[in-house]
């Protein structure tokens, strides 16, 4: 396979028929074919206390980042933030018990070893969010791939870059669909949210996680179902790929300024303030006159 050669992803389906009969089960396998380079002794990239030469450009995880970049080599993470600002731990996406997270397509097309790369570096490998647009390029567009999904749904948690509040909807994007609000009426999946710390979440499935939304929420806990509405590849076929994002709508207010209209006052209320006038000129000729006579 000469293409193979090209650096870049390559992704394979597998089509798998059980001896005893029965439906065909489907998956399919990423990989990344990287150019080589020289990586040094003295550099520590990933700030995990291993020289870059050491770990090398393997793979070990199977997240298509290179151990040299990967400071999660021997777990189903990613880190979402680059290295340069995770040194002290956490901000990384975890999903649920036996499944993996692979880096999603949008972050190896923008040259990004993050899952969250910035809307505007999207727009020439997905349409922007036209509902949102003024919004979009500024946000942090989540994008990743979950492999070996067991169930007819996977759970992951999403570290968020700033505490949910009110307003805050769930944007999820597929070729099929677009841009749309997550849909937590479809079977299999649902939003949860928890306090947790900014970067620190509870694992997927955590009972401090609620349904409802929670104002100052570190943390969003998004269940999928495989092949379902959110599911871009529409297959069950054991891997969820998820572009989304959060967005906050704006409360717009409008202010009516005061109108001042022009009335023709009536001889009854003419004579009214003069009488109120007069009697205010009153008093203070009588206090000048008061003071005088001390």
């Amino acid at each position: 396979m000469p293409w193979l050669t090209a650096s870049g992803r390559h992704r394979f389906y597998v089509e798998a028929l059980p001896q005893a009969g029965g439906d065909a089960v489907f998956s399919s396998v990423d990989i990344r074919v990287m150019e080589t380079i020289t990586l040094s002794l003295d550099l520590d990239s990933d700030n995990d206390g291993v020289p870059d030469l050491a770990e090398g450009l393997m793979d070990s995880d199977g997240d298509l980042i290179p151990d040299y970049l990967d400071a999660t080599t021997d777990s189903c993470e990613l880190q979402v933030i680059d290295n340069e600002r995770a040194v002290n731990g956490g901000f990384v996406l975890q999903s649920s018990p036996g499944s993996c997270i692979i880096l999603g397509d949008l972050s190896e097309q923008a040259n990004s070893y993050s899952p969250y790369i910035k809307g505007e570096t999207t727009s020439s490998y997905i349409p922007i969010d036209e509902d949102y647009s003024s919004q979009f390029n500024e946000n942090e567009i989540s994008n990743f791939v979950v492999t070996d999904v067991q169930e007819e749904s996977v759970s992951l948690v999403l570290p968020l870059m700033s505490p949910y509040r009110e307003g805050g909807v769930f944007r999820k994007y597929t070729p099929a669909l677009g841009w749309f609000d997550f849909d937590s009426l479809e079977e299999g999946s649902s939003l949860r949210y928890a306090l947790g710390e900014l970067g620190f979440c509870p694992p997927p499935g955590s009972i401090q996680y609620q349904e409802s939304p929670l104002i100052g929420a570190n943390c969003l806990e998004v269940t999928l179902r495989d092949g379902g509405l959110h599911d871009s590849d529409g297959v069950r076929n054991g891997v969820v790929d998820d572009p989304a994002y959060m967005v906050y709508e704006d409360h717009e207010y409008e202010f009516s300024p005061p109108s001042v209209e022009n009335k023709r006052v009536s001889g009854g209320a003419l004579g009214l303030w003069w009488l109120c006038f007069s009697m205010l000129l009153l008093w203070r000729a009588q206090k000048r006159g008061a003071l005088t006579r001390r």
